[in-house]
């Protein structure tokens, strides 16, 4: 049976600006780089969670999908926090810009809302 979530892919259009991002603005690490023929792949990990990104070789971006909240597919990716304010704080300050500041979402927890360079959607959660 699934034991658990191995990793989320995200394919990128740049693959050395997502490392940035991931790596210096949010604290993963790479953890595993792979090669194909037609695809740079760099796997990057916080604590036991994964993201593997995805770069077509030639720097031909991957069409762009717009998150839905409501739509299918992939509406975010939620990035679990002990204190949402000073990681909000934390981020603002290394440039990243929020699209809502933390607030108290229906049912408890606390949660922010950013982009990644791409625009993958990404939240901060701390539950209460």
């Amino acid at each position: 049976m699934i034991q658990t979530i191995d990793h989320v892919s995200i394919n990128v259009g740049d693959l050395s600006r997502s490392i940035d991002f991931y790596c210096n603005k949010l604290g993963f690490k790479v953890s595993r780089t792979m090669d194909t023929p037609d695809l740079d792949i760099v796997f990057v990990q916080l604590a036991t969670s994964s993201l593997e990104l995805i770069a077509r070789k030639g720097g031909s971006a991957a069409p762009k999908t717009a998150p839905s909240p409501v739509g299918t597919g992939l509406a975010h990716v939620a990035l679990r926090v002990s204190d949402i304010d000073e990681v909000f704080s934390q981020l603002k300050k290394k440039g990243i810009e929020f699209s809502s500041p933390p607030y108290d979402a229906n049912g408890g927890p606390r949660i922010a809302f950013f982009s990644d360079p791409d625009g993958v959607l990404l939240e901060l959660i701390q539950w209460q």
